[in-house]
């Protein structure tokens, strides 16, 4: 088995931080019709990360807010992992509560604070970034990855898209 060593070397801590802090600047609020323009910015942010990482990926329109699809499949005869995030927040109010404003990320002993930090901007980008990582060092992955992020967590995702995306995002299982 190969040692993970060279990957976890290759993290970069204080980019990843930084990556995650402007994602989390981006009010990505999907219950609410007013920020639309700020899920679909949210959307453009993680595509563009994910081409960067030589990964095939597009946003998927549906009636709601799009869906990133990102995929790689460069593992043939591999298992294929599927990924699920998503990169909505629920609106912050209310405001006077929080100690910083909620779209302006601040690291305050060692914890990370602002919308979206934990639910779930920052799992979902901990997955980005760990396969950031390993492209890097490796230039492929020991299996292949299918990437499905959402503004929308709290939506149906079967009436967000037709049957043919659904098809595609088959895999064996789910990280």
């Amino acid at each position: 088995m190969q040692s993970s060593a060279d990957v976890l070397s290759a993290l970069d801590l204080d980019g990843g931080l930084e990556r995650l802090k402007s994602l989390m600047r981006i009010p990505s609020i999907s219950t609410d019709p007013a920020f639309r323009g700020e899920c679909h910015r949210a959307a453009t942010f993680v595509q563009r990360q994910f081409r960067g990482m030589g990964f095939e990926v597009r946003l998927i329109k549906t009636k709601g807010h799009p869906l990133v699809y990102a995929e790689w499949l460069g593992a043939p005869g591999k298992p294929t992992v599927l990924f699920y995030g998503h990169y909505d927040v629920q609106p912050p109010d209310p405001l006077e509560l929080w100690t910083s404003p909620p779209f302006e990320p601040e690291v305050r002993r060692g914890r990370l604070y602002g919308r979206g930090a934990t639910d779930d901007k920052g799992q979902f980008w901990a997955h980005v970034e760990a396969l950031g990582a390993i492209m890097k060092v490796r230039r492929k992955l020991p299996v292949n990855v299918k990437f499905l992020g959402r503004c929308s967590e709290t939506t149906s995702i079967g009436r967000s898209f037709s049957r043919s995306p659904r098809a595609r995002i088959h895999s064996e299982g789910q990280a």
